[in-house]
């Protein structure tokens, strides 16, 4: 009986490895997919930095923790400070628009961050 289940256990885990991951399973910094950032993330990315490992186009995306498009030392060193409590991820800006007239005024809606155009011209 025992054998039987250690089977069925084998034989889920192994689905659940074959299971397709959704973007929406890995957020800001989270390379491993499992829902936290924690010290394997930041391994992840230090190997993967260093060449020792490849990554998903999700969890390059996930890694990529500043945003600049790359996954270079710069996300691993913020990564590392964000799991050692010494320092937090930089926003990554979701704007809203407010038009008035010709001028466009964007405001992020995470820190506040804000700037505007005029007639398409960077104002401020």
């Amino acid at each position: 009986m025992k054998r039987v289940f250690y089977i069925c256990i084998a034989a889920l885990l192994l689905v659940s490895f074959a299971l397709p991951v959704s973007a929406e399973a890995f957020s800001q910094g989270d390379a491993s997919g499992d829902g936290k950032v924690t010290a394997m993330d930041y391994m992840l990315v230090k190997r993967y930095v260093l060449r020792k490992t490849e990554l998903t186009d999700v969890q390059l995306a996930a890694a990529d923790v500043n945003g600049d498009g790359k996954v270079n030392p710069y996300d691993y060193m913020i990564l590392k400070r964000v799991v050692l409590g010494k320092g937090e991820f930089p926003c990554l800006h979701d704007y809203d628009e407010t038009v008035v007239g010709n001028l466009h005024i964007f405001t992020c809606k995470k820190c506040g961050h804000q700037y505007e155009e005029f007639d398409g011209q960077l104002i401020g």
